[in-house]
């Protein structure tokens, strides 16, 4: 099914996805062996490159400027209004974007020391494709790009970093995530109810990390920490001092994990929360990763929260696919479409054969049939225009990664999800979980074992 979105994704999706695997279960990752390599370039060194006062952060031979900082943080900025999220204290958001962007250059450097490259025509098929998934081309995206105030050259590098961090991440965390037939088992019943006795925990933290190891900054971190702990238990919003003061990954919901099973939960979080009841909020606990504020939001028996549905609304769709090619280009595709579709609602032939005719997805032979079909299935430009039609109706032509669709809804309804699927979905479920969890122990060892010099002690300018 050539729509599936187990094809490759849009770089666009992928960047995203990348960007969200910090996940909470870096909050509480042990410390591991900090052995931090001397760079080949030190701060003075880097200094003599780049102004001394214009650094925030020297990285293994590489420099973090207040320039790149503040551009990160205005990117973040962006991305937290557009979901809708009360942003941070300026000096906590740039805290948080710092700690990434220092995880991140950890990573590029460590995947050009084991021999991962990204070369310029990469970068440049990355950059097209992100171009056309916002229906621009390669100078319309740059021109766009320019206007909203975005260096070029700088979105380029950031690009390449993400395709470097993606590689890395492939080869290292991805690849060597299995997912055992007893393990979906073991899901499958959890999500029905059957694991009785089994509780699952709904916790919020504040994470406080220490500046350094210097007994002085791991003093000053744990009395922020117990001051905050002070604030919460007197009544103040969690969620609110969260969002102002964590630098755990998960800051921005409040703080919030969301519902876990005990088995998937640090024995240091189940030990402070044990004896509280929801609502309350533990004292301050120390781990590899700073001190932890912690608090028991609900607890209830795992499955409670719903199965695993035996059935789901699924969508019957056909579509005819044209593919763009150097002799056909995009006008020329979606003016094609547009003459097929035509054809289609005028009744002067019916969608059956003009998919046979002129489609070039593997479904063509079929009438460009895909069968049933259950969310998360496709791509998401075709998912959403799929979900937004009904049955009967023949859409306007709408691009994807792979080319040119008209589709028509022929039935939706509630249907029995096959067990086949119902397997499927778990070990999905239970891969993503698994690479976030490892990606976030593998980063926070890579950062670890990194010369790290973090300068940042006063908010970038406002820009």
């Amino acid at each position: 099914m050539v729509v599936s979105h187990r094809m490759t994704a849009p770089l666009s999706a992928f960047l995203a996805s990348v960007a969200a695997l910090a996940v909470s279960a870096a909050s509480a990752a042990p410390a591991m062996a900090q052995t931090q390599v001397s760079p080949q370039l030190s701060a003075p060194a880097a200094s003599q490159r780049v102004a001394a006062d214009s650094i925030v952060a020297v990285v293994g031979t590489e420099v973090i400027t207040r320039r790149e900082l503040a551009q990160r943080v205005r990117n973040a900025e962006l991305q937290l209004q557009q979901q809708g999220t009360a942003l941070p204290a300026r000096d906590v958001l740039e805290r948080q974007v710092l700690e990434r962007a220092i995880t991140d250059r950890s990573i590029v450097q460590w995947g050009r020391e084991n021999g991962i490259r990204v070369d310029e025509g990469t970068v440049d098929t990355a950059f097209a494709n992100i171009a056309r998934q916002n229906g621009l081309s390669v100078d319309g995206f740059r021109q766009r790009l320019e206007r909203e105030g975005m260096d070029v050259p700088r979105f380029r590098r950031d690009l390449r970093e993400e395709i470097f961090i993606f590689r890395a991440r492939e080869r290292e965390v991805d690849s060597k995530v299995n997912v055992s037939e007893a393990e979906v088992d073991a899901f499958l019943a959890q999500e029905s109810g059957a694991a009785a006795g089994e509780t699952e925990l709904n916790l919020a933290q504040i994470l406080i990390r220490p500046r350094s190891d210097a007994a002085a900054d791991v003093t000053a971190a744990r009395e922020r920490a117990q001051a905050l702990f002070e604030q919460a238990r007197g009544g103040a919003d969690f969620a609110q001092l969260a969002r102002a003061n964590s630098t755990g990954p998960e800051a921005d919901k409040g703080g919030e994990f969301g519902w876990r099973t005990t088995d998937r939960i640090p024995e240091l979080f189940t030990r402070s929360v044990a004896s509280l009841r929801s609502g309350e909020v533990a004292a301050p606990v120390q781990s590899g990763a700073g001190f932890h504020v912690l608090k028991l939001l609900g607890r209830r028996a795992a499955g409670s929260g719903g199965s695993a549905n035996a059935e789901a609304v699924q969508t019957k769709v056909r579509h005819i696919l044209l593919r763009v090619t150097p002799e056909v280009n995009e006008a020329e595709a979606q003016r094609r479409l547009n003459a097929i579709r035509d054809r289609i609602v005028n009744k002067q032939a019916t969608f059956d054969e003009l998919a046979k005719t002129f489609s070039a997805d593997g479904s063509a032979a079929q009438g460009g049939d895909l069968g049933w079909t259950m969310a998360g299935d496709m791509v998401p430009e075709f998912e959403g225009v799929m979900n937004q039609s009904r049955p009967g109706e023949v859409s306007q032509p709408f691009r994807s990664q792979f080319g040119w669709h008209i589709l028509e809804v022929t039935d939706r309804a509630k249907r029995a999800i096959p067990v086949e699927k119902q397997r499927q979905l778990a070990r999905n479920a239970l891969r993503d979980r698994k690479v976030e969890e490892q990606y976030v122990d593998w980063a926070r060892l890579i950062r670890d074992r990194t010369y790290v010099e973090n300068r940042l002690d006063a908010p970038v300018a406002a820009r």
